[in-house]
């Protein structure tokens, strides 16, 4: 009966020390600028479903705070004129407000390629 209280204690102790590790892992990532690799995918697949996006090069994400920042760079193909392909930009930066709801700045580069006929 004189064991009980301290090994409580120990256990309540130990429960405290796996919550703060995690926490501890938690903000150590963040700190360090790291995102969930399924927030990049979800940010891919996102500006794949415009439609005239080709291919989706580069998606950089951060957190700052508690608002996701996006820098995104897709191809287009050479044929697209500038108003169209900035059109496209402005298409990804709506899908990807609409898919990802802690998502703030957002930047899209839109490069031209050419395309192999279909």
């Amino acid at each position: 009966m004189r064991l009980g209280r301290p090994v409580v204690g120990l256990l309540i102790t130990v429960a405290i020390l796996g919550v703060l590790r995690a926490a501890a892992r938690s903000a150590g990532a963040r700190l360090l600028d790291a995102v969930e690799p399924d927030l990049t995918r979800r940010v891919r697949t996102s500006a794949s479903t415009v439609d005239e996006v080709r291919t989706v090069n580069d998606v950089r994400l951060r957190w700052s705070g508690h608002t996701l920042l996006a820098v995104v760079a897709v191809s287009v193909d050479a044929s697209t004129p500038l108003p169209q392909a900035d059109g496209v930009a402005a298409h990804v930066e709506e899908h990807l407000r609409a898919d990802l709801p802690h998502v703030g700045a957002v930047a899209v580069t839109v490069r031209a390629v050419a395309c192999a006929a279909r």
